[in-house]
């Protein structure tokens, strides 16, 4: 994902972003999948909890509607009437308050929503990535061992449509005696490619470990 963060989108969404921001999200968004994914989350969740109240009038304030009954009530003065009056002015009153209730808790409950959908985004995303680093490793560790000079082999994660070839490109010995092979990587994901040359040499446990540029810290 680009530097386009999960808050800037939601605010993107709600159509609280400046100019200079909305400017950044609309330059950067067609080229990060990611994004995209996230912001769609965001604009469906709006539409719901915009939907959630597409049906309720807009009510008037508990003010103003303590103001009616006093005015029912100075009309009104019988005693007959007490409590017949205060029979539905009370559930009323319940009722306005629940209301109003009611409508904090949509929209916290959409909140929490979108906050819950977005870590799991997130957290799929990361898993994601792990299984493309692991499965690069495997396929980069194969090519090491078994192409030959010039040769290619290509891995291609199925969930995300990420792919990467590994080509040997030089075989030599090292100054320790040791096998070392010189090779190119390139993985495309997305709208994103990244294309690298780096050295890895045999240990003798039989372990591929990279001293060039991007090399797994891990050991290839």
């Amino acid at each position: 994902m680009t530097a386009i963060t999960p808050e800037l989108l939601m605010r993107y969404a709600d159509g609280e972003v400046t100019l200079p921001e909305r400017q950044f999200v609309e330059k950067h968004l067609p080229a990060d999948q990611e994004a995209q994914e996230l912001l769609a989350v965001f604009v469906a969740q709006r539409g719901r909890v915009a939907a959630a109240f597409s049906d309720v009038d807009d009510a008037p304030s508990l003010t103003r509607f303590e103001q009616a009954i006093d005015r029912a009530f100075e009309q009104r003065r019988h005693r007959e009437r007490q409590s017949e009056r205060h029979r539905w002015v009370l559930p009323l009153a319940a009722s306005f308050l629940m209301m109003l209730a009611g409508g904090v808790f949509a929209v916290f409950y959409a909140e929490q929503r979108i906050q819950t959908e977005t870590a799991r985004l997130l957290a799929e995303r990361a898993l994601q990535d792990a299984q493309i680093r692991e499965l690069a490793l495997q396929t980069r560790v194969e090519a090491l061992e078994r192409i030959v000079s010039g040769s290619s082999l290509t891995w291609t994660n199925d969930v995300t449509g990420a792919t990467g070839t590994i080509t040997p490109l030089r075989t030599y010995r090292g100054p320790g005696g040791q096998w070392c092979r010189e090779y190119r990587e390139t993985t495309h994901k997305g709208a994103t490619e990244q294309d690298h040359f780096s050295i890895a040499c045999r240990t003798p446990d039989g372990h591929w470990r990279g001293h060039g540029i991007d090399s797994d810290p891990r050991g290839l």
